[in-house]
């Protein structure tokens, strides 16, 4: 009986340490479907802001905003840690994420330059300012013009389905 209580409390820690060895997306600022032309994906360059901080003890080990300067890397392509690479994936402009990132997906049992110690638990408050990518600059250029145009297209009809096809081609 002793025995199956043991067991039972050791598979509970174990549970633990596997739940938070996962990495933890919290949406902290969300942005309406209708102001998100496109949402970021693998191989979108980005403009981040950001505070790193230790899960243990809370220190903090660096922030873009206190330089004042946006971060700005190619999303999937290996230019940040595997935290950020898929903690950042399907976000809108302008919407802030708290990320809790574990060790294997941060700097692992080698830490950083002395400053984040091995095995730690980071934890990310990030904010996407922005998309460098042509592409969706068009894309909400568009939208923005779409949007601002409607309530003139519906005294329009006949107008307003060629102004849809010109947008479309």
């Amino acid at each position: 009986m002793k025995f199956l209580g043991l067991v039972s409390a050791a598979l509970a820690l174990a549970g633990t340490a596997l739940a938070e060895e996962k990495l933890q997306i919290g949406v902290t600022r969300a942005v309406a479907e209708s102001d998100c032309p496109r949402k970021t994906r693998s191989g979108d360059k980005v403009s981040m802001h950001y505070r790193g901080t230790l899960k243990d003890g809370g220190k903090q080990f660096d922030a873009s905003y206190d330089r004042n300067q946006e971060f700005k890397f190619t999303l999937g392509a290996g230019q940040v840690i595997k935290g950020w690479d898929q903690g950042l994936l399907d976000m809108c402009i302008g919407e802030a994420r708290k990320l809790t990132i574990p060790a294997e997906l941060g700097y692992g049992s080698q830490g950083a330059g002395g400053v984040i110690p091995p095995n730690a638990v980071l934890v990310f408050e990030v904010e996407l300012m922005g998309e460098l990518n042509d592409a969706l600059c068009w894309t909400k250029l568009t939208s923005q013009v779409l949007r601002a145009t409607r309530p003139l297209l519906r005294l329009m009809p006949a107008a307003r389905w060629n102004c849809r096809w010109q947008c479309l081609r």
